[in-house]
């Protein structure tokens, strides 16, 4: 059963809705001022909002104040990736500085929490709740940590000044790279999937999941896939945020997703398409490469990345907890 909501003056409780994505942005945006991290714009809501396992009407919450306006906004994403283990997202889960200190962010994870038992069923076993918050939203952590959270891994976002001298990254001759077409989705789609089938937390991807990523912030021009022998064995993808600039105080662009299929691997690959891709960049004229990394990746991800000039700038946390 669905915990009650806090009844606070003026609140409507209600599904969101996707005409809802302007508000859900001004929302996430008044907590990035108080609590820092990134700004987001409507049609990244809309983005976000576009997985097929979404039912609007009962996996999400928003608290209407009225006017346009919202004070909290929650999402509980439970995908069937076909793996018996179960994550269950607490998505946005973001509270309006105006709502703070009256019980919401509790009751957005105790609803998250009844939602995800609802969805998941009785077969529990294995799956888990997953939020991520960076290490400094100490409020935040406390929060989750009383609900019995742990924290299960770290992530780094690391920065690379692209004035600096970018190696040329020689791609061994046997492996064929050409840059982006969006025919070449489903064969970036297989990478993805192998290639991460080994890393903490990852789960595969759908097709219609997968196509969600390549939106208008995608940057064809700086993603490639590779193959060998006509099998597609890697993948870099890019992706660029001129939202973000004003408040970083630089332009940046985004190596998204770099993947190699584990048979791949050990060739230098990854730095080669890492290398065109900074290239990239910098001959678009953009200051800095950013990426976030597991900190514990099983294939030595971070130190690939520091050799090659970047620099951890924040970090986040995954909290996680047993459904059971």
């Amino acid at each position: 059963m669905l915990p009650p909501p806090p009844e606070i003056a003026g609140v409507v409780w209600r599904p969101v809705r996707t005409s809802d994505a302007a508000a859900v942005a001004e929302l996430h945006n008044e907590a990035y001022a108080v609590d820092g991290g990134y700004r987001i714009t409507p049609q990244e809501v809309l983005n976000e909002m576009d997985i097929p396992a979404l039912d609007f009407d009962e996996d999400t919450l928003v608290a209407d104040l009225g006017g346009g306006a919202l004070g909290a906004v929650a999402l509980c994403i439970v995908e069937d990736r076909g793996t018996p283990e179960r994550q269950v997202q607490l998505g946005w889960n973001r509270v309006a500085p105006s709502l703070r200190g009256k019980g919401v962010g509790s009751f957005l994870i105790e609803w998250s929490e009844a939602r995800g038992r609802q969805r998941v069923g009785s077969n529990m076993a294995g799956s888990w709740f997953r939020a991520s918050v960076y290490n400094w939203q100490q409020e935040r952590l406390d929060l989750f940590e009383r609900f019995a959270y742990e924290r299960r891994r770290y992530f780094s976002e690391m920065l690379r000044d692209l004035s600096e001298p970018i190696s040329s990254g020689e791609i061994d001759s046997s492996f064929d790279v050409v840059g982006w077409t969006d025919e070449l989705a489903e064969d970036a789609r297989s990478v993805h999937n192998e290639a991460f089938r080994d890393h903490w937390g990852s789960q595969p991807l759908g097709s219609q999941h997968w196509a969600s990523f390549l939106d208008e912030f995608f940057l064809k021009e700086a993603s490639f896939v590779a193959h060998r022998d006509g099998v597609p064995v890697g993948i870099l993808l890019s992706a660029q945020y001129p939202h973000d600039f004003e408040d970083r105080g630089r332009t940046e662009s985004w190596i998204e997703v770099v993947a190699v299929v584990p048979s791949a691997r050990g060739h230098g690959l990854a730095t080669g398409l890492i290398t065109r891709a900074m290239q990239c960049f910098a001959d678009a004229e953009v200051e800095y490469a950013c990426l976030t990394v597991d900190s514990e990746s099983p294939t030595g991800a971070d130190r690939l990345y520091a050799n090659l000039g970047f620099d951890v700038e924040k970090r986040s946390v995954t909290l996680g907890k047993s459904l059971q």
